[in-house]
């Protein structure tokens, strides 16, 4: 009977660590799966404030009712809305002055080393004045 005794505690510790070892896996994976979900509700919100910033933008909302609007919807700071407006504002005068190079015949390639050969994007960040330009690429290209 001594022998069975044994047996039976040793199926219990096997069965205990088993136990422990499956719910620790559970708990690892639902963890990891929160995380998941939590970084893509943040990017969802990231998209929508982005989203919100360039559309009023592309609408010709001034800046101040831009921030004012953003900040009211989506409840962030001015500071976080002005840095995310400079960078709408840059990414926007950069498609509009892609889609003026190919309108005027450029293909993808010609486009490219236009942008390279006269450091677009590096300008366009370096100097503000150019962001004015959103409505005049013809003049922007006489500039770069």
């Amino acid at each position: 009977m001594k022998k069975n005794n044994g047996i039976d505690s040793t199926n219990g510790y096997l069965k205990d660590g088993l136990n422990f070892i499956l719910d620790s896996a559970e708990k690892a994976r639902n963890d990891k799966i929160k995380e998941i979900e939590e970084k893509g509700y943040n990017d969802g919100i990231e998209v929508g404030i982005i989203n919100t910033i360039f559309a009023l933008y592309s609408a010709n909302v001034n800046d101040e009712d831009i921030i004012q609007i953003t900040r009211e919807v989506w409840k962030i700071e001015e500071n976080e809305i002005e840095d995310i407006l400079v960078e709408v504002k840059q990414k926007f005068i950069l498609r509009k002055l892609r889609r003026y190079l190919k309108l005027q015949g450029n293909d993808e390639n010609s486009i490219r080393k236009f942008f390279d050969k006269n450091k677009v994007i590096i300008k366009i960040k370096q100097k503000p004045e150019y962001l004015r330009l959103k409505d005049d690429p013809e003049r922007l290209v006489k500039l770069l």
